[in-house]
């Protein structure tokens, strides 16, 4: 579909809460193709979410991991279970907070958005608003969600746990804070990313599409204006392409080319063609920094009595797909 047929499947249909949350359907997601649409995918992609901007927003990912990293270092100290679940998602709000004061002091993007309003684009002060919002909302939640999948699945294989585990101190050492240029170093880690994502994508169907004219799909015949769901879940779990799908195993990616960037169509949790997330490279960067940190920084094992047989990797389904983990971390003494 996305392959030969991507711009007949470009538009996303409105929705009353899309409309009432991105101020009219304004934002990067949800915006009709169309001129307005390639304008600020433009914007984004160059002055958000470039890989220049990973790097200038290091500062931002840098505090929100060290203040979890200082509270779950004095829940080690006191011996107390943490729930992980609640440390990440109150720490999300807080990370799109200061990521959206970085923005506003960021002088080339406002230069840009001055410049594009003179040029006729409506970018009003609530488009860009919508636009942020959409941008930052899905990268935090990604993260959050993703990592508390990823110390689930370690957790229930303490094999894959040790291996990570192993990987992750090898590159940091003795150091006291892990940088960009380790997680490029961190290949097992890489491993784990991908498998969280191919087994627990963020969200289960893709931000619906639209055709915008009539179109033959395999043996149907799609009218204009049909709503499409991609169902990522379905798709990554499907055994036509997956040996062994419902199983836990990063070394599949190993050596393995395929990759969640939109090329290989068996792995899109971030969407593919030309409306898949711009803002992947901000959210990987941001899984991988915070998940890398929990590893070096501390041991791991389950709480309230809870084992590898008994923890439960069942789904909630809401705007992602989360659950509920409850961890006791033991401070990591690094061997001098």
């Amino acid at each position: 579909m996305v392959k030969n047929y991507d711009t007949v499947f470009m538009n996303k249909p409105n929705t009353t809460a899309a409309n009432i949350l991105f101020y009219g359907c304004k934002d990067l997601g949800f915006s009709p193709y169309g001129d307005y649409w390639r304008q600020i995918r433009k914007l984004c992609a160059l002055e958000l979410l470039s890989a220049r901007s990973v790097q200038t927003f290091q500062f931002v990912r840098e505090e929100e991991v060290d203040a979890i990293i200082r509270k779950i270092h004095e829940a080690a100290v006191n011996g107390d279970v943490v729930d992980l679940t609640k440390m990440l998602m109150a720490s999300r709000v807080i990370d799109e907070h200061k990521e959206k004061e970085a923005i506003d002091e960021k002088k080339d993007f406002i230069s840009i958005i001055l410049q594009l309003q003179k040029d006729g684009l409506d970018l009003t002060q609530g488009n860009i608003k919508a636009i942020i919002l959409d941008m930052f909302a899905g990268g935090t939640e990604t993260t959050s969600t993703t990592a508390e999948w990823a110390m689930s699945e370690l957790l229930k294989k303490p094999d894959v746990l040790k291996k990570v585990e192993q990987d992750v101190r090898k590159v940091a050492k003795n150091k006291q804070k892990i940088d960009l240029n380790d997680l490029n170093e961190m290949k097992y880690l890489k491993c784990v990313i991908k498998e969280t994502l191919r087994l627990h994508p963020p969200v289960v169907f893709l931000v619906r599409r639209g055709t915008s004219e009539a179109v033959k799909l395999g043996n149907y015949d799609i009218p204009p204006d049909t709503t499409v769901f991609i169902n990522v879940w379905a798709i990554q779990r499907d055994p036509t392409w997956w040996e062994n799908p419902e199983e836990f195993i990063p070394e599949r990616f190993e050596n393995s080319r395929v990759h969640f960037k939109g090329q290989d169509f068996q792995f899109i949790p971030f969407g593919c063609g030309r409306r898949d997330c711009p803002g992947m490279p901000f959210a990987i960067a941001s899984l991988e920094y915070l998940v890398a940190n929990l590893l070096f920084r501390f041991d791991w094992k389950l709480g309230d009595g809870e084992t590898t047989e008994t923890l439960d990797l069942i789904e909630n389904y809401g705007l992602t797909v989360n659950k509920t983990l409850r961890v006791m971390p033991t401070i990591f003494h690094p061997s001098t």
